[in-house]
């Protein structure tokens, strides 16, 4: 082995020696060589130095709900309107055929027709919509394990109770995706038991996280305006405008830039949700903090 290292070294001795007399012999290439990589350095810092970063407008801004601002779930519960729907409450006008009654007319003195949380509850033209929560198998350990912590971490994080009234708790969990689609296949759904706005469905827990939100409804509405052509089965919205700068155009006129249909739907309050919960079970399972830090 000694016999190797000595033979390597010895060559190695021979060509470097060889190396630098063809190097001083061409002293001029040699300058060049260290010459152009260090003005070229010394180019690209004078460049960075000069060219200053070019601020843009941010595609959703910040700010209140109207201008792309993301509401979380608790405040929702107190955002129910008469005559609306959000990601928890439904709430009818009262005009339809056996209806209870009408809303009142909206203007600034009652708030353009929003209600808390719990007079929602006891209103007759408002019901309180869940959202479940499944693994997409149930044979499944770690999606399995995810969903059932979510719900009881999320219904306890949004516990609600104000002028004595307790709300249900939001999240309701399902053993698979395919229970859950069973209940909204049922000839019953909507006469009985829980609506739902949305689900959560749980690919994969920890570590290697995966999950899916299903909205319940074929299209959204901007001021009465259908982001969705039920009729025509096709989209009115061309889905790639997604700056807050560009009022896509619709069949009855121009509509609200396309990712607030995101922000009023409560798609990103609800992914929001989610987002929080994996970032705190996995700071959980590093042992770096607590499940009720957040």
């Amino acid at each position: 082995m000694w016999k190797y290292l000595s033979d390597f070294f010895r060559q190695f001795r021979a060509l470097a020696w060889k190396n630098k007399k063809l190097k001083l012999r061409s002293w001029s290439v040699l300058a060049l060589e260290i010459a152009i990589p260090t003005a070229v350095i010394f180019a690209l810092g004078f460049l960075k130095g000069v060219v200053k970063p070019q601020p843009h407008p941010e595609i959703a801004p910040k700010g209140s709900a109207g201008d792309g601002g993301v509401q979380s779930l608790r405040y929702m519960y107190d955002s129910a309107y008469c005559g609306g729907t959000t990601l928890l409450w439904r709430c009818t006008s009262g005009d339809e055929p056996g209806g209870l009654g009408t809303c009142p007319q909206p203007d600034q003195a009652n708030n353009w027709n929003q209600m808390d949380g719990w007079k929602a509850a006891t209103f007759d033209l408002c019901v309180q919509q869940m959202i479940a929560v499944a693994p997409l198998s149930a044979a499944d350990v770690s999606s399995s394990s995810a969903a059932s912590k979510f719900v009881s971490w999320a219904n306890t994080r949004n516990a609600y109770n104000s002028n004595g009234v307790t709300l249900a708790p939001t999240f309701k969990l399902f053993n698979s995706q395919e229970e859950f689609l069973e209940v909204l296949d049922s000839k019953l759904y909507s006469f009985e038991g829980d609506v739902f706005s949305s689900a959560v469905i749980f690919g994969s827990g920890f570590p290697a996280w995966d999950y899916t939100v299903r909205l319940n409804k074929t299209y959204t509405t901007n001021w009465g305006q259908e982001r969705f052509d039920v009729s025509t089965r096709l989209s009115p919205v061309d889905n790639s405008l997604k700056s807050s700068q560009v009022d896509p155009p619709t069949r009855n006129g121009n509509i609200s830039p396309y990712y607030r249909a995101w922000i009023d739907d409560g798609y990103v309050a609800l992914t929001n949700e989610v987002n929080t919960f994996i970032a705190t079970e996995t700071c959980v399972q590093a042992g770096k903090c607590n499940f009720g830090d957040v």
